[in-house]
């Protein structure tokens, strides 16, 4: 049942991605005005990076990377300032938060219950023989 429902949330997900884009194109087609950069690679870099991100509960993994490398090409579009003046200090603030406010892990306990088997060292001894 768990299946069905990723799979259906899935297909929602791809689903509303797609009318939206198609209304963004409609709404350009109609003469409405539409930013540049909301029709770029970037920002579709970024949409989809946020929708795998989605899916996966926003656990650590590739989509950080499209998000990031979307936002930087798209802040150098958007930005009229030279971005090496703003974005490499950002990016420092950026990985200082993610180290200050990074999940602790606690390496001091070894907690070994979720092995199926244990091991048993007293019958290996070879008495007698």
């Amino acid at each position: 049942m768990e299946t069905l429902n990723k799979k259906s949330n899935r297909n929602f997900n791809i689903g509303v991605l797609l009318v939206g884009i198609g209304v963004i194109f409609i709404a350009k087609n109609l003469g409405l005005f539409v930013p540049f950069w909301v029709l770029s690679w970037k920002t579709f870099l970024i949409a989809m990076g946020l929708l795998i991100g989605y899916n996966r509960n926003f656990k650590p993994g590739g989509w950080i990377a499209m998000v990031i490398v979307g936002s930087v090409f798209l802040m150098k579009s958007i930005i009229p300032l030279a971005f090496g003046q703003v974005g490499l200090p950002l990016l420092f603030i950026g990985l200082g938060l993610y180290v200050i406010f990074k999940p602790k892990h606690i390496f001091g306990e070894c907690n070994y219950s979720h092995r199926k088997h244990k091991f048993n060292f007293e019958g290996m001894h070879s008495e007698g023989k």
